[in-house]
C-alpha cells in the first residue's frame, strides 16, 4: 500500500483548508462547493476494486452540508465558518478515520486497489490498516484541534497587521510535520507487514518440504 494514494483522496479536504482561509471573507460556501465537485469527481472517476472510497463520500456530503449553510446563513455564520469551518471539517474527518480504526478501516479502500485479493482476507490485512487508520486519524484529530484553536486565538476575520504566527504555526507547520509523521509511520506499518507475511509464506514452504 502507498500512502500516496489515500493522501491524494485527501485532496478535496486539503483543497477547503487551503481555499477557505485564503479567499477571504464570505468564501467558506465557494470553497465548500469546489471542495464538494472535487470530491465528487474523484468517486466517480478514482472507482477500483476496493469500491467507491469512503472519503470520497464523506467529502461530498460534509462539504455540501457547509456549502448549504454558507449559501443560506446569514452574516453571523458567514463569518463563524470562515473561522471555525476549516478545523470542524477536519475534526469531522478524523472522527470519520477513527470509528473506521474499530470498524473497516479507510485505508483498506486504497490498499485494496495496490494487494492481490487473495490477500484481502488475510488478518494481517485488516490489522495494519486499522493500526494505519488510527494513526491517521489521530494525526488529523491533532489538526482538527490546531485548526479551532487557532480559529479562537488568530481568527480570520479580526484585523491584523500581516503578522500571524498563531496561523503559520497551527494552521501550517503543524499539519504539514503530522502529515509527514503519518506517511513516515505508514511505510513502516505497511513494510512490517510485509515482512511478516514473507516471514510466514518461508515458513509455510519449510514445513512443505
Amino acid at each position: 500500500m502507498n500512502p500516496l494514494g489515500f493522501v491524494l483522496g485527501l485532496a478535496p479536504w486539503f483543497l477547503f483548508s487551503v481555499l477557505s482561509h485564503r479567499l477571504g471573507d464570505d468564501s467558506v460556501a465557494i470553497a465548500a462547493l469546489i471542495a464538494a465537485a472535487l470530491a465528487a469527481v474523484m468517486a466517480w472517476t478514482s472507482r477500483g476494486r476496493g469500491g467507491v472510497k469512503f472519503l470520497d463520500i464523506a467529502g461530498v456530503v460534509t462539504f455540501g452540508a457547509i456549502a448549504a449553510a454558507g449559501l443560506l446563513g446569514g452574516d453571523s455564520l458567514g463569518e463563524w465558518l470562515t473561522n471555525f469551518a476549516r478545523g470542524g471539517s477536519t475534526l469531522i474527518l478524523a472522527v470519520l478515520m477513527l470509528i473506521s480504526a474499530v470498524t473497516v478501516p479507510f485505508t483498506e479502500q486504497y490498499a485494496k486497489d495496490s494487494v492481490p485479493e487473495d490477500r484481502w482476507s488475510h488478518p494481517l490485512f485488516r490489522a495494519t490498516n486499522r493500526k494505519v487508520s488510527a494513526v491517521w486519524g489521530f494525526a488529523v484529530l491533532l489538526m482538527g484541534i490546531g485548526h479551532v484553536v487557532a480559529g479562537l486565538i488568530d481568527p480570520t476575520t479580526s484585523p491584523s497587521d500581516g503578522t500571524r504566527p498563531m496561523d503559520l504555526l497551527l494552521n501550517w507547520i503543524t499539519p504539514i510535520a503530522l502529515l509527514v509523521l503519518a506517511g513516515k509511520y505508514t511505510k513502516h506499518a505497511v513494510g512490517a507487514a510485509r515482512q511478516e507475511r514473507d516471514h510466514e509464506q518461508e515458513v509455510g514452504t519449510t514445513i512443505e518440504t
